[in-house]
């Protein structure tokens, strides 16, 4: 009654966890693996259950050998859920792990065929034991069989070893996972060991499966979000075949069976071209956690339109280089142009060393007066003059305030040690000079230019 309960909880507890890694993590690798562990330990105890309920010999020959076969795909199954979780390189390439699971696989045949068959090649049929019907051995294939089979855990404990050193992340599931089999390897738990034994290994497993598949939804969001980029991403597997291009890659050429050795070229440049387009491209090697390289990523960047564009912007930014290169050109032809006018509106004439004339035509106003005054002071200064004829002939009329500025003109020149003279003073303009009530002995007249030179010519 006891071995009867202890059944359905085995069967209970590992049908439930693999139901609930199955619901959980499907679409992952290793928990379909980890399925059909479940159902293999299932029908490790479900056969040697049946050998030992058999009435005779022959009626316990199928399950005793079928018993076996199920503890070798056992066997198989597990170096698989192995590989899958920690060495997943092993399904890359030429599929190696198909050569792996190759010798456990004829095992597993070789001990169905024997036992069923009767050839007597590794059993030797059903004899009763005091713990039960049991398959003999042969002599030497059963022995042989033995030695293999527990040479056959090497390649487990070997790859976990491994796994425990260079995988940090997985140190606790793989601790727990050795543990596990070397109680149940120690136990025997896998063929004639207690019920319950087999339940260590079932919930390490699935703790294992179940942590590492928490990694998934990272490397799904990180695969989404490459997908989505503008960027084109090509990644390279170890032996430099094209194992993923992003739908931005595919759109630039960047795929399996493209000339994508100009790219390779370039990579070390930065820039490349393909199919008419200009690629920004970077070029980086993937390692593993021990440092090994495992393949490699490029990331190419279409900047044909980015490119354009600086194109477009350099020749507009040429253009107005020009452009104001002319406008500064025609600035500085306006100012000479004003400065000559200037000049002729204000002319400076030298007739002797150190006397000028300086005619004034037109209206005197306020800004004329200013220029006037600068002008003459200029030019009193530059010709070294003692002698400035200020020719006002052509003076229309000169107001007060015109009158003021021409006296400004004359004092200050006079601080240069230039004497000033004005020529040409008519009755209205005499008027408004002495309106202003100037000090007749500081201004010099004369009637005409002639007059103003005579009397120069005569001292």
């Amino acid at each position: 009654m006891l071995e009867l309960t202890l059944w359905y909880i085995l069967i209970v507890c590992t049908a439930a966890l693999a139901a609930f890694v199955a619901a959980r993590a499907w679409e992952y690798v290793p928990a379909r693996l980890f399925v059909l562990v479940c159902a293999s330990l299932l029908l490790v105890r479900l056969f040697a259950d049946l050998r030992d309920r058999a009435a005779d010999q022959a009626q316990a020959l199928v399950p005793a050998t079928l018993s076996i076969a199920s503890i070798a795909a056992l066997d198989l199954l597990l170096l698989m859920l192995f590989a899958a979780l920690f060495a997943p390189r092993w399904y890359e390439g030429r599929r190696p792990m198909v050569w792996i699971a190759l010798p456990y696989l004829l095992a597993t045949l070789l001990i169905v065929a024997d036992g069923l068959s009767g050839l007597g090649l590794i059993f030797a049929g059903i004899a009763a034991t005091p713990s039960g019907l049991r398959l003999q051995q042969a002599r030497p294939g059963g022995s042989i069989l033995l030695v293999l089979f527990v040479l056959s855990w090497v390649p487990h404990f070997a790859l976990l070893a491994v796994a425990f050193f260079r995988q940090p992340a997985a140190r606790a599931s793989i601790a727990l996972l050795l543990i596990a089999l070397v109680v149940a390897q120690l136990s025997g738990s896998l063929g004639t060991g207690g019920l319950l034994q087999s339940l260590p290994i079932v919930f390490a497993l699935a703790y294992t499966v179940l942590r590492t598949r928490l990694l998934l939804p990272t490397r799904v969001g990180i695969e989404t979000a490459v997908q989505a980029m503008d960027d084109a991403v090509l990644v390279f597997d170890g032996r430099g075949a094209v194992a993923f291009a992003n739908p931005a890659a595919q759109v630039a050429g960047l795929h399996e069976g493209a000339d994508l050795a100009a790219v390779m070229a370039a990579s070390e440049s930065g820039h490349a071209r393909l199919r008419g387009r200009s690629l920004a491209v970077r070029y980086n090697t993937l390692s593993d956690q021990v440092g090994r390289p495992v393949g490699a990523v490029l990331i190419g960047r279409d900047v044909t339109e980015l490119e354009r564009r600086e194109r477009t912007i350099e020749e507009e930014r040429s253009r107005l280089a020009e452009v104001i290169r002319r406008l500064n050109a025609t600035q500085a032809e306006r100012a000479e142009l004003v400065e000559a006018m200037r000049q002729l509106a204000l002319p400076v004439i030298p007739v002797l060393p150190g006397v000028l004339i300086m005619p004034l035509v037109g209206n005197f106003d306020g800004p004329r007066i200013d220029t006037f005054v600068h002008t003459l002071l200029q030019s009193a200064e530059r010709e070294r003059a003692r002698l400035v004829l200020l020719d006002i002939t052509g003076l229309p009329l000169l107001d007060t305030a015109g009158a003021a500025g021409l006296l400004r003109g004359v004092r200050a020149t006079a601080l240069l040690g230039a004497r000033c003279v004005l020529v040409g003073v008519r009755p209205e303009i005499a008027q408004t000079i002495v309106g202003l009530g100037v000090d007749l002995d500081e201004l010099a007249t004369a009637a005409t230019l002639q007059q103003a030179l005579q009397r120069e010519l005569a001292r």
